[in-house]
């Protein structure tokens, strides 16, 4: 079983690799290699690595609905190891890819569940992340005043973590919506 996650966590390294030179397919490949191993190893976590990887080389092919199927088991498995923090991620995801698909009302269902998981688990960053994707849904939907109060929370919370990139992610949603 060692060699199997050792090889499940590669086969992760490796995809993560192909993804950021932009190789998606390369990415899934190496993912889906890497779900293999983890499941032959019983490695829940690097499974629910593995499915994430997979859900977004989806969402970069455009792949939605494949990916919101490779997230709602990774979220399966976070919740199931008590895994809060894959959790809170993993709901933001799942937002997104709803969003995506112009689910809106879902899409803000899991936002919203994703920053409650957050926050019950102190979880600064992926707060700071589901303020942000609640900022641009209200935002794209015209709530321009409580968009730019997420977007305002997030960026006090970007900063007291000093997380630069989610700060600078608050920084560009206001001056979107400042622009408007």
């Amino acid at each position: 079983a060692g060699d199997a996650s050792l090889t499940a966590q590669l086969y992760v390294d490796l995809a993560k690799i192909e993804a950021s030179e932009g190789n998606f397919e390369g990415s899934r490949a190496h993912f889906s290699r890497a779900l293999a191993a983890a499941q032959s190893a019983n490695e829940r976590l690097v499974e629910c690595t593995a499915l994430n990887g997979l859900g977004s080389a989806c969402v970069d092919q455009g792949r939605f609905d494949e990916a919101r199927t490779h997230y709602s088991n990774a979220l399966h498995i976070a919740r199931e190891v008590g895994n809060r923090h894959w959790e809170g991620g993993l709901l933001g995801n799942l937002g997104n890819v709803h969003a995506a698909l112009g689910r809106f009302e879902d899409a803000r269902a899991e936002y919203e569940d994703g920053l409650r998981t957050a926050r019950e688990n102190g979880d600064r960053r992926w707060e700071g992340n589901a303020l942000s994707n609640l900022g641009l849904l209200n935002f794209e939907q015209g709530r321009l005043e409580e968009a730019l109060r997420q977007f305002e929370a997030a960026l006090q919370i970007a900063r007291d973590i000093g997380h630069r990139k989610l700060e600078g992610k608050a920084l560009c949603n206001l001056g979107l919506a400042h622009q408007s």
